[in-house]
């Protein structure tokens, strides 16, 4: 039997390869069946197709016994194991086959190349037909031929089993006198067998060979004042062949409108030319606003758009200016330094009032009570070492501050030979002649949560006054108080948006003459007035800004009077029932003359308070020579004018026993603020436990003074608070959590110095709520009752940080 092995597709290619192609099969006599081999071997190509059946067929041989007969075929089926092309690229060559992607308008007539490339790694199978196009972007706004291709279409075969292929055309590109942009010519492929099929397409430019006008637009100047108009040139270089017209608009930067310029628009038009180095500017005026708060330096930009022809360099179009404003930086300070001044003026204004008609009311206070005016306290401390201890971080890094060690200090000196009880019931004609003296210091800062206000300030003013009196005659004082008040403070505007910093400095010398009329016969009544006049200058530094400062003046006047409304053993049975008033209003006024326009502007301030108090008490004797007193006191204050403002009323009461004879009193007192406009809450108890051994001071000496709160005796707290206390920032002090203290001491006094003197060796302890701890150790010595020297050494204990310790020595001389 002859076999034969054919294949189904032998277009493309030779699939496989058989060796033999046919051959014969002997089925031997009396078998069923008969074998033969031969070799099949496939050919591996690059050729994406559907594969290929192999078939096997045969037919018998005719002989003298047997005729021919036909047999069955068995067929092997060859799988293709090709990926399908992934698409055609379409390149552009020239002559040298080297790429192509730029000519020149006046490079001629140009043949160019057009290769087709199978990419993927494999081939079609059968002949692919592409259809080429040539196409270009011409001058839409010039109806002329910007090139002329031949054939401006033809077609390119890939043969099966190829990669590539190419085809030519000719381009001519029209050299014209017309300056327009650069022009693409587009060179695509379609196989319209399979529209689907990916073909890339191929661009080449045409550059204009002569020069095309350029269009530009800047700041003239980039830089401006604010308030002065911002320019803009917008320039347009070269030959255009029609009008052309360009629209502009700002736009916002750093700097927005309407707060920093006025935002506008337009369009503005360029005239036809032929001359290549025509210029044409146009220009464009924004006006810049003016104001006076301080601010970076801040840009705002004029852009170009629509432009109406495309015969322009884009290479070189510069279509967005940008102008920077420069802050008016003096206008800013002088607006900061006259907002600085309203902020602290009114508020320095009530501190040198109150410290000037503190010092006089304090003097004569003390000539009333009748205390003996010779002495001298350097500290307002309950030692030198407590002084010295608050400022011993200031010691150490080179900052202490003696004003402030000397801001409780006082003196009081009687320069006449009069006896002090002469000095307090006077004589006819005068005598008495005293000389005091006091020290005042105070730390302000401005209010940072006043919403109201942008400047924020902090800093001290030391006053001092130095006064001299005498009683004119037994019932009234005369006297003459000359004061000095000094501040100094730094300051924070945040008005704008950049914060500007300066100091702000005051003094101020005042004259205060004073009168006290003391009239015993009419219930303890006792009444005061004071004038005064006062000269000065404030001065402001800002960071940025010149040093300005201006003179000023200050006028102010006060009066007050105390006096014993009842006091009766019958009003309430079984003691002595007294009621006291006092009160007191001053005004003052400064006036800032200002520098005629430069920096400083006219200001005057004032200020007034009225303070009134009502205390009640009923002293009733007990048995063994013991009294029980119980008192209750009601105070109002009210600031008005440019400072700090506000009306306040407060209640305070206390129990007292004292027992002479055994050197025991028990106290307990309490105050409470019932109403303030602000909302402050304050409140305070406290209470005294004390055994002493009385006038000679000789034995054991035992105090225990718990607290809560703010626990100032009765409503003095109201009647001496700073004027500033009025104020929101101190709302947090006032309404944080009360803390609790205990001061206690031990003591035992003892002879000395062959009886005229007194040691009394001491031990105290103080706790506070807030897990702090003191503890001092030391002595006292007294000698004839005009030297006081003490020797103190003490530990103090915090909770955050390590416990320190510290000595000092005091000496208190009284004469």
């Amino acid at each position: 039997m002859l076999v034969s092995v054919m294949g189904s597709d032998n277009e493309a290619a030779v699939d496989f390869i058989t060796d033999p192609s046919s051959f014969t099969i002997t089925i031997p006599a009396d078998q069923s069946s008969g074998t033969g081999t031969f070799t099949l071997t496939p050919v591996d190509d690059l050729i994406d197709d559907d594969g290929e059946m192999v078939t096997l067929s045969g037919e018998t041989i005719p002989s003298s016994t047997l005729p021919m007969m036909q047999t069955n075929s068995v067929s092997i089926e060859l799988i293709d194991n090709d990926d399908s092309p992934e698409g055609i690229k379409l390149e552009l060559l020239d002559s040298s086959n080297a790429p192509l992607s730029i000519l020149s308008e006046n490079d001629g007539e140009t043949e160019v190349t057009v290769k087709l490339t199978v990419e993927g790694g494999t081939t079609y199978s059968t002949d692919t037909l592409v259809d080429v196009s040539v196409a270009g972007s011409g001058n839409p706004q010039v109806d002329l031929v910007d090139f002329i291709t031949d054939p401006s279409s033809f077609q390119i075969t890939i043969p099966a089993g190829q990669d590539s292929a190419s085809g030519t055309f000719t381009l001519t590109p029209e050299d014209d006198d017309i300056d327009e942009q650069d022009e693409t010519v587009s060179v695509s492929g379609s196989v319209s067998a399979d529209p689907t099929l990916s073909i890339t397409t191929a661009e080449l430019t045409l550059t204009e060979h002569k020069p095309l006008p350029t269009l530009t637009i800047s700041g003239d100047p980039n830089e401006v004042k604010e308030g002065d108009p911002a320019s803009f040139s917008i320039t347009l270089y070269g030959r255009i062949a029609s009008e052309m017209t360009v629209k502009w608009e700002t736009v916002d930067g750093t700097a927005e409108s309407p707060d920093d310029y006025t935002e506008d628009s337009g369009m503005v038009t360029f005239e036809a030319t032929t001359d290549p180095e025509h210029v044409q500017v146009r220009m464009v005026e924004i006006p810049t606003k003016s104001d006076t708060e301080a601010e970076e330096n801040e840009t705002f930009e004029v852009r170009l758009f629509d432009v109406t022809t495309t015969l322009v360099d884009t290479a070189t179009l510069v279509d967005t200016a940008t102008v920077t404003i420069l802050d008016d930086n003096k206008a800013a300070d002088e607006a900061s330094q006259n907002r600085v001044n309203e902020e602290v003026l009114p508020k320095v204004t009530q501190v040198i009032a109150t410290s000037a008609l503190s010092a006089i009311t304090g003097r004569i206070d003390s000539v009333v009570s009748g205390a003996i005016p010779g002495g001298l306290n350097l500290t307002s401390g309950s030692s030198l070492y407590h002084a010295l201890k608050s400022n011993e971080q200031a010691l150490e890094d080179g900052t202490f501050n003696l004003a402030q060690v000397l801001g409780g200090s006082s003196f009081a000196v009687d320069l006449s030979s009069a006896e002090v009880g002469e000095y307090n019931s006077g004589t006819e004609g005068g005598g008495g002649l005293a000389v005091w003296g006091s020290g005042d210091y105070r730390k302000l800062s401005g209010d940072e949560d006043n919403e109201d206000s942008k400047v924020e300030w902090d800093g001290d003013i030391f006053s001092f006054n130095l006064g001299v009196d005498t009683p004119v005659r037994p019932d009234l004082l005369a006297g003459l108080s000359v004061s000095r008040s000094m501040g100094s403070f730094d300051y924070t505007d945040k008005t704008g948006s950049l914060d500007l910093k300066g100091s702000y400095k005051s003094s101020m010398t005042g004259v205060h003459p004073y009168l006290n009329w003391s009239l015993p016969q009419l219930q303890g009544v006792n009444m005061w007035a004071t004038a005064g006049y006062g000269w000065g200058e404030i001065e402001i530094d800002g960071d940025s800004g010149d040093k300005v400062s201006s003179d000023t003046t200050m006028q102010m006047g006060a009066l007050g009077a105390s006096a014993r409304l009842l006091s009766s053993d019958t009003w309430i049975p079984g003691g002595t029932t007294t009621l006291k008033l006092k009160g007191e209003a001053s005004l003052a006024e400064v006036e800032v003359k200002g520098n005629d326009g430069d920096g400083i502007e006219p200001l005057t301030s004032d200020v007034q308070r009225l303070r009134l108090s009502v205390e009640g008490s009923h002293e009733r004797p007990l048995s063994r020579g013991a009294l029980l007193t119980p008192s209750v006191e009601l105070g109002m204050r009210h600031d008005s004018g440019d400072g700090i403002t506000g009306t306040g009323l407060e209640l305070g009461g206390a129990l007292r026993y004292v027992h002479l004879t055994r050197g025991l009193t028990l106290e307990g007192h309490s105050r409470v603020l019932v109403s303030h406009e602000a909302d402050l809450e304050d409140w305070g108890i406290g209470g005294l436990i004390r055994l002493d051994p009385g006038a000679y001071k000789r034995g054991l000496s035992v105090s225990v003074a718990p607290a809560y709160g703010n626990a100032s005796d009765s409503v003095a707290r109201l009647w001496d608070q700073d004027i500033l206390a009025w104020g929101e920032d101190d709302q947090a002090a006032n309404d944080s959590l009360p803390q609790a203290r205990l001061d206690a001491e031990l003591g035992y006094g003892l002879p000395a110095l062959g009886g005229d003197g007194l040691l009394t060796p001491y031990v105290a302890l103080s706790l506070s709520g807030d897990d702090s701890q003191d503890y001092r150790l030391g002595g006292r010595l007294d000698i004839a009752q005009s030297i006081s020297l003490s020797l103190e050494g003490q530990r103090r204990e915090r909770p955050t940080a390590s416990p320190d310790h510290g000595m000092a020595v005091q000496v208190k001389l009284d004469w």
